[in-house]
């Protein structure tokens, strides 16, 4: 969440990149924000900017770019101009949009006991269920070729 040293040598040695962005229009400063003269077009932000430097140092150093996602994530539904704004957003920074995770009651009260919502539960209730599938969906999108079905993105 900071630009920290640690921060630019993570981001300056990565793969992947993966910035998660809640579902919410505060949270689109960090990729886009109006430009100053027309208020309608969308500048990118200082860690857009640095994403796309991080890139084309990769592409010069090691001849390949960092994949970068940007992964919406504690989703609410009703929230379209959201997404129908990352989707621009996506075309014109050039990064990948995913969904992430649903905003699920049942992985926070899990998280404060230390538990997933992968680990083998007791009871199986709706929220977990679906805070599984979001998981495996989650996973499917970062990497299809391995994670195919539901076994393999269980592992």
């Amino acid at each position: 969440g900071a630009h920290t040293f640690l921060g630019q040598l993570a981001h300056g040695s990565a793969d992947v990149i993966i910035t998660p962005l809640n579902d919410s229009v505060v949270d689109l400063d960090v990729i886009a924000r109006p430009a100053y003269e027309s208020h309608t077009e969308l500048t990118p932000a200082v860690y857009t900017k640095m994403v796309q430097q991080y890139k084309r140092d990769a592409h010069a150093q090691r001849g390949a770019v960092p994949r970068w996602i940007v992964l919406r994530n504690r989703l609410i539904p009703n929230q379209d101009h959201i997404g129908n704004n990352l989707k621009i957003l996506a075309e014109k920074f050039d990064f990948e949009l995913i969904h992430g995770l649903h905003d699920n009651v049942k992985l926070r009260e899990l998280f404060a006991q230390g538990l997933s919502v992968m680990d083998p539960l007791r009871d199986t209730s709706v929220a977990e269920i679906s805070a599984r599938q979001d998981v495996r969906q989650l996973l499917r999108a970062l990497d299809p070729v391995r994670y195919k079905g539901y076994r393999n993105a269980e592992r």
